[in-house]
This record gives C-alpha cells, sequence and structure tokens, in this order.
C-alpha cells in the first residue's frame, strides 16, 4: 500500500482519505493547521482542511506558517537525534530484456536440470556472433545461432542448455557509459577505478528533455549501486545538468501511404499539398518532435555545409542552432541562419527563431578545461581516456 492508494497518514484534520477513515471508524480528529481568520473545530468539520494555514496543537510550533514549520520540525528530529531529512525515489520494475540482436548479451544460461544459472564470472563478457545475419522484419538471429544458443551447463555440466538469446535493453548501458568513456580500452572489468575517480563525476551533462526523468533517475541509480561496491567514490554522477530543447516539425500524411517524409510533399497552389506517390492530399498535423516513425524528419544532408551558399569571401560557414534550444526551450523547423566568420550571419532553411547576430570575430578555444580546479590536473592515468590531450586537457576537436 503506498500513499495515494489508501494508505492512511494519521492527519485526519488535513487529508480527506484519513478524515473519511477517521469519521468511520469514530476516531478523533485534531486539527494542525488552522486557516486565517477562522477556527476549525474537529468534532464538526465536514472535510479535511488541505490549504496552508498557521499551525495549531503543535507545542513549539504553534503560530507558524505550515509551511516553515515543515522544515523547523525536521531541524527539531534531526537535533535530538528522531529522524532525518531524506530524498526517497520510486523506482518501477523494469523489464530489460528485448528480442533484439543489438544490446548485452544476457549472461544467464538455462539447463533442463538447474533452470537458470549465470554465467560464472570467469567467462565474461559474452561477446555477440560478428557473422549474424540480421532477419526479416528486425527479428533477432541469436535464438537460430547454435554456435551461440548451444552451450554448457556451468553448474551440471550437461551439455544441452542453452544460453539467454534476448538482449539487454540499451537504457542499462546508457546508464553507467560516461564511466567507460573514462577508460574505453580497459579489458579488466566496467572501467578503470583509477581513471573513472580521475575523470569522474562529470563537471557538465547536457542531455534532450526526453531523457531528463527515466535515463537521468537510473543514471543516478546505477552510480549509487557503483558506489556501494566499492567501485566509485561517488554518489552523483552529473555535477550540473543542462537539458535541451527538442527540434520540432510538422507531420504530414496520405490516406494510402500513412506518414510521409518532407520531400514526398508536393506543394500546390492555394497551398493545397498532394502525396507524390499517389497525388492524394495530405493532411498536415501538429507540430511535434521529429521522429523517425512519424518521417517528420529533415536529412542532415540537405541542410550540410556544402549545400550552404557561402557568401563571398568565406570558405567555411557553420550553423547555428538558436540558443533557446539549448536552454530548454523546443522549437519548430521552419527557417534558420548560419553563423559566417566573414560576414556574420547567412540565412538557409532551418530554424524558426534564430537570432540574427552582429559580425564578430571571435578566436576560437584550442582546449577547454573544466570549471572545476580539482578536475585540471597537470598529469592523467596510464588508462585515461583516449581524447585527452597532453597537459589533461579536454580537447574540443
Amino acid at each position: 500500500m503506498a500513499y495515494g492508494t489508501g494508505a492512511v497518514m494519521s492527519v485526519p484534520a488535513h487529508d480527506q482519505r484519513d478524515f473519511d477513515f477517521a469519521r468511520k471508524y469514530d476516531l478523533p480528529v485534531i486539527v494542525v493547521v488552522s486557516p486565517p481568520d477562522e477556527t476549525l473545530d474537529g468534532a464538526t468539520m465536514e472535510a479535511a482542511y488541505t490549504a496552508d494555514g498557521t499551525m495549531v496543537n503543535s507545542g513549539d510550533f504553534n503560530g507558524m506558517p505550515n509551511r516553515e514549520a515543515l522544515e523547523a520540525i525536521t531541524d527539531h528530529l534531526d537535533r535530538n537525534n528522531l529522524g532525518k531529512k531524506t530524498i526517497s525515489f520510486r523506482l518501477r520494475d523494469w523489464g530489460i530484456s528485448r528480442q533484439r540482436y543489438w544490446g548485452a548479451p544476457i549472461p544467464m544460461i538455462h539447463c533442463p536440470d538447474c533452470g537458470i544459472v549465470p554465467v560464472p564470472e570467469t567467462d565474461l563478457p559474452i561477446l555477440l556472433p560478428e557473422d549474424a545475419d540480421l532477419l526479416d522484419g528486425g527479428r533477432s538471429p541469436l535464438p537460430g545461432l547454435a554456435q551461440f544458443a548451444k552451450t554448457r551447463c556451468p553448474k551440471c555440466g550437461r551439455e544441452d542448455a542453452r544460453r539467454e538469446t534476448d538482449t539487454m535493453d540499451t537504457f542499462v548501458e546508457s546508464s553507467w557509459y560516461f564511466e567507460r568513456y573514462c577508460s574505453p580500452r580497459c579489458e579488466t572489468g566496467m572501467f578503470d577505478t583509477e581513471a573513472v575517480a580521475y575523470w569522474m563525476p562529470v563537471d557538465q551533462y547536457i542531455g534532450g528533455v526526453e531523457h531528463a526523468i527515466l535515463h537521468l533517475l537510473y543514471s543516478r541509480y546505477f552510480t549509487r549501486v557503483l558506489e556501494t561496491l566499492g567501485l566509485v567514490t561517488f554518489k552523483e554522477p552529473f555535477t550540473r545538468l543542462l537539458t535541451q530543447g527538442m527540434v520540432c516539425k510538422e507531420t504530414t500524411a496520405c490516406p494510402e501511404h500513412g506518414f510521409l517524409f518532407p520531400e514526398q510533399v508536393v506543394d500546390g497552389e492555394g497551398g493545397r499539398r498532394t502525396c507524390s506517390q499517389c497525388g492524394q492530399a495530405v493532411t498536415v498535423g501538429r507540430v511535434e518532435k521529429m521522429s523517425k516513425s512519424k518521417k517528420n524528419v529533415i536529412d542532415p544532408m540537405s541542410c550540410s555545409i556544402s549545400t550552404v551558399p557561402t557568401p563571398p569571401g568565406c570558405s567555411v560557414c557553420l550553423p547555428r542552432l538558436p540558443s533557446a534550444i539549448w536552454s530548454g526551450a523546443s522549437r519548430a523547423w521552419t527557417a534558420a541562419t548560419v553563423f559566417c566568420s566573414v560576414s556574420g550571419v547567412w540565412p538557409i532553411d532551418g530554424f524558426r527563431g534564430s537570432r540574427m547576430l552582429p559580425h564578430r570575430r571571435t578566436r576560437p578555444r584550442r582546449w577547454m578545461a573544466s570549471s572545476r580546479k580539482s578536475s585540471v590536473k597537470p598529469t592523467r592515468p596510464s588508462n585515461a581516456s583516449p581524447w585527452t590531450s597532453r597537459n589533461g586537457f579536454t580537447s574540443t576537436r
């Protein structure tokens, strides 16, 4: 039972479920939060009072606003060793198996006698066969590959045991990839603990808003587990977080062919759009996150540097994303600009709302050092990242 599904929290005057429970079983209702300019009587109340107010019947906390009293009561419990403030997270059960070829193999063996047996640690890691052919519809070839699926039971020795052919959801690996990045060539374990102790935690983590909940929550959970196992010395993987917005575009659909790519839509007179395959009228949907399944995407090559008309005297132009995307807002794809080192700004098709920046010559920074002094060190561990310069800074190349 959990709060919100019937649990009694013992505050009948200020929670409707508790109030109903107390009235049904004739329990006392004691008011501890009083509304402004009104005195509540627990014996005659007809419903729970759930708004803010002033503390009453609360000893030393009488007269305090209830929001301030929350912190004061917590501090009181902490000072007297009666309790402490904690942050609780609710993680749902996570089904990590996928019927795909790509993904980390699940290290379990199915034996007719022993049941499910874990693969011995000495046999890890399990490597996917590189000569496998993907089947029609994206089905995994692993169940039909005898050289992979057939194995020996490590517990009883039966030769007809079968290896688990499901693979892990890629979210499992994305929950700790940043530790692996610190020592990508390490072959003695998940990562080199010395390299991870040197580089982690991440100083600035930038990620899409669509991953702001599950990915970040599981990343923190994995890090807590690694810390409990003694593999890392920190509990939080990221020092600072920036959640960037998403690039969105309207969807277009044909009654016969379903969702269409932008290049499959023909613009006609009067704003009429038709399908290039059958000529039927196209339905224009709402603007939403770019998705391969809904085909409201833009081919990167169609807006690459080679297709941008460069202004006179300039050999290199760089597309400039609107700053709002990096601050968390999402933008619709309709018009954009290119930042040019010679003329300042050059317009192309792309993002709507890009700022026209004045011409400004800037010298690019060759190296990017961490803002935390503890991360800027003159040397690096022997198994550090290959993308590290000789002076210990991270190259922005």
